[in-house]
């Protein structure tokens, strides 16, 4: 095969990957009166995309409940203990992802943060904090 050809074979490859989906268990809620607080411990499985991923069901992974639907989430840090990656967790509120940034090239004072690129993130996990309704 030829270098052009295997380059060609290995962007198939990556535009094909598999879109990552979070799924979360260990959730314990608590009701307020007017919402429900719920705490869940969450995991990617897949690669991550551009402008964040989804849940697989945000009412059950986020809120216990497919009739309950998340109001606001407040992500922990997201971390790979096997892969030594660690990201900001933030939740999309206008679209439901879970949008994932690092440092920049040129970490430091006054450099912002960027968004994370198409990587593998399988076995990432993160804690959230849900406000569900």
């Amino acid at each position: 095969m030829t270098r052009t050809g295997a380059v060609l074979v290995g962007l198939l490859v990556a535009r094909c990957a598999a879109a990552a989906v979070w799924t979360c268990d260990h959730r314990v809620e608590m009701f307020t009166g007017q919402a429900y607080l719920v705490t869940a411990r969450c995991t990617a499985t897949g690669t991550y995309t551009s402008g964040g991923d989804p849940f697989g069901n945000a009412g059950m992974d986020l809120c216990n409940s497919a009739h309950r639907h998340p109001v606001a989430v407040l992500p922990t840090l997201a971390g790979n203990v096997p892969l030594v990656m660690g990201f900001l967790a933030a939740w999309d509120p206008g679209t439901g992802n879970i949008v994932l940034a690092t440092a920049s090239g040129s970490p430091g004072a006054g450099n912002p943060l960027v968004q994370v690129a198409s990587i593998p993130i399988d076995g990432t996990t993160m804690r959230t904090l849900a406000i569900c309704q």
